[in-house]
């Protein structure tokens, strides 16, 4: 006897739904009702638990859905209000997320957290052990290094014309700041521009060097504390990121003789100490750090990197729980 397959379908004819392409609506007076798109995760569980087979159909995007799937009264089924499902994270809409996944549309970080809810943000960072960090007073206006004002006008003009380089084409500016560094030894900013150069021009031991001498001459830097968390977060060594801060992530109580904070200092911490939330999975302080940054900069690649970031690892977890 040659092998075959049989699949049952029980209740598959009597839908809410009235699907243009469906050929199972003529025998729906045969069958219970039956509800695809309202399982619930405890029976979604169960019937994971014993190996049910379940088909739905996923037509993507509401373009794409709407155009076939309809209620019993000829209304898009979409449209229809959706309880917002929620994972461990608690505040990305998954709903939506898994939409753009399954129409493999780009995924737009800034869009899907525009809809993540920042009183429920603020209140989970209010409950946390560690409470709200403090409002910073912020400028972005220049300001300028005291040890920076001993060097001539020219070199302060050569300085300005490197730093226009150090992402562009970092191994041209490289020379020239080794050079300032050794004649301005006590210029903080000399340091930091060499460490990104180094970084961006792919000189990992000379940069990691820069970072610690940085430290260790200016332990008080925010931008050398800021750097070495961002070289260990890009090795996957997270756990050196609190030492670095002292276990302190208010950047008011870290340095509190500090009244107003330059914008590109603010955007370094949030920033760094967002991916390090991320990768903890300390999701409310991620989004707070996020949002912040969305306040300051919201163009700014960094705040993009750390939505995108806050995104992965929403996806990181569906995939994780579908995969079980």
């Amino acid at each position: 006897m040659q092998p075959f397959s049989l699949l049952h379908k029980p209740t598959s004819a009597d839908c809410n739904l009235r699907c243009d392409y469906c050929f199972y609506l003529e025998k729906r007076s045969l069958y219970p009702e039956t509800k695809t798109h309202r399982i619930t995760d405890g029976l979604a569980a169960h019937l994971g638990r014993y190996r049910f087979f379940v088909g739905c159909s996923l037509d993507g995007s509401p373009e794409l859905h709407d155009r076939y799937r309809r209620t019993v009264a000829g209304k898009p089924k979409q449209r229809k209000k959706r309880k917002k499902r929620k994972n461990d994270m608690g505040y990305v809409d998954t709903n939506k997320l898994i939409d753009l996944v399954v129409a493999r549309e780009p995924l737009d970080s800034k869009a899907l957290l525009a809809d993540v809810d920042r009183k429920a943000v603020i209140r989970a960072v209010e409950k946390s052990k560690t409470g709200l960090p403090q409002q910073l007073k912020v400028t972005n206006q220049p300001m300028e290094e005291r040890e920076l004002r001993k060097m001539s006008r020219v070199n302060r003009r050569l300085l300005d014309s490197v730093y226009s380089i150090l992402y562009t084409d970092p191994e041209k500016a490289l020379p020239t700041l080794r050079i300032m560094r050794d004649n301005y030894p006590n210029v903080p900013c000399l340091y930091n521009y060499l460490a990104i150069a180094c970084h961006n021009a792919g000189q990992e031991k000379e940069d990691l060097d820069i970072i610690h001498e940085t430290i260790e001459k200016f332990p008080d830097y925010i931008f050398a504390k800021t750097m070495l968390a961002e070289y260990h977060l890009g090795k996957g060594d997270h756990r050196e990121v609190p030492k670095i801060f002292g276990g302190e992530f208010d950047l008011a109580r870290l340095y509190p003789d500090i009244k107003v904070f330059h914008i590109s200092e603010v955007r370094a911490f949030l920033s760094v100490t967002g991916t390090y939330f991320v990768r903890v999975n300390n999701m409310s302080r991620a989004l707070f750090n996020y949002f912040s940054l969305s306040d300051l900069e919201p163009d700014h690649l960094g705040t993009k990197q750390l939505g995108d970031a806050i995104i992965h690892k929403e996806l990181d977890k569906l995939y994780r729980k579908f995969s079980k």
